[in-house]
């Protein structure tokens, strides 16, 4: 615990690379953006930098191409005129601060940008989703766990001349978003996509299961109306799966579930009916099952013994099951 020290001996002119994410260090960050004005990485992530709002003299580091300001005490709006001279940036980290407001216009210049996260804050308002598929080079972006409303629906997506990004995290939760973006449609390369707490109703496109067929690690649709699915596959594509969370929705089916790397799967809080299928004893890489609070009757399955050996968390109440439990 300390302040990080005035009187840095080095040239201010040559330092290009300042990390101090999780020390515990007292920042002054206007006092280091005029001190190290050449700067091209600055991480000040998780380091308790009291309230108050982004100075504006952050816009005088041009040359900067990576800043870290996530989890710290940051409040305010993100303010617009930061971002002008920022041309360079290709990773804004603003996430688990208190800013509230807009998201400004002009973030949407910066067209280097790679990775944008903006989640865990306060921002609001309505905002079109196009505006982020125009940064063509952007692979990662969170906006989850704001009160922002999320322009998504295919109107504003069905230009075919327009060139998307290719991403590879999309952190949409809570985003009032009412259908699934027609975007997704196009996508190769997603790792992670959370489309939870939305307003998403009706059933799940038959489309999604073309997405990202040979990388897609975790879905999240949880906390949706969603009732069911267009077109259910007979085995899931997914062939990297490993978190599979559909809970607090309407579903009535129980998908099939053949991909051995799945270690989460969560179908809690739905309106499942029938018997839990004999396939899921092939899940021997399951860690998480939630099938709580539904409408299955029947026995459960009597897996073998590799069923159970990375299992850790097991939850089937509120159900109509029968009969004895495995011994597995």
């Amino acid at each position: 615990m300390g302040y990080f020290p005035d009187d840095y001996s080095g040239s201010s002119h040559d330092l290009m690379s300042l990390k101090l994410s999780t020390t515990n260090f007292f920042i002054n960050l206007p006092s280091l953006i005029d001190r190290f004005h050449s700067l091209k990485e600055l991480d000040v992530g998780s380091c308790n930098i009291s309230e108050g709002p982004i100075p504006l003299s952050l816009g005088n580091l041009r040359d900067l191409i990576y800043l870290d300001l996530s989890q710290n005490k940051f409040n305010g709006q993100i303010p617009a005129a930061t971002w002008g001279n920022l041309t360079q940036l290709t990773h804004l980290l603003l996430s688990s601060n208190y800013f509230h407001g807009s998201v400004p216009q002009t973030l949407f210049n910066l067209m280097n940008l790679q990775t944008l996260y903006l989640d865990r804050n306060n921002l609001s308002g309505t905002i079109e989703l196009q505006k982020f598929l125009n940064l063509q080079k952007l692979t990662s972006l969170y906006l989850s766990h704001n009160n922002l409303e999320l322009l998504a629906e295919s109107r504003f997506l069905n230009n075919a001349t327009i060139v998307l990004p290719k991403f590879e995290y999309l952190g949409l939760g809570g985003c009032n978003i009412r259908e699934f973006p027609d975007f997704l449609r196009s996508q190769e390369a997603l790792l992670q996509l959370d489309l939870s707490r939305n307003k998403l109703q009706g059933h799940v496109p038959k489309w999604i299961w073309n997405t990202s067929t040979k990388t897609l690690q975790y879905i999240n649709i949880s906390h949706n109306f969603l009732s069911g699915f267009e077109k259910s596959p007979a085995v899931l594509p997914w062939v990297e799966l490993q978190l599979l969370d559909l809970s607090f929705n309407m579903f009535q089916e129980l998908l099939l579930l053949p991909s051995p790397s799945l270690q989460y799967y969560n179908i809690a809080n739905n309106k499942l009916r029938g018997q839990v299928s004999p396939m899921i004893c092939t899940l021997t890489s399951l860690r998480y099952i939630d099938f709580s609070n539904n409408k299955l009757i029947g026995d459960l399955p009597q897996c073998g013994g590799d069923f159970s050996v990375n299992l850790e968390y097991l939850k089937l109440g509120n159900n109509s099951f029968h009969g004895n439990l495995p011994q597995s």
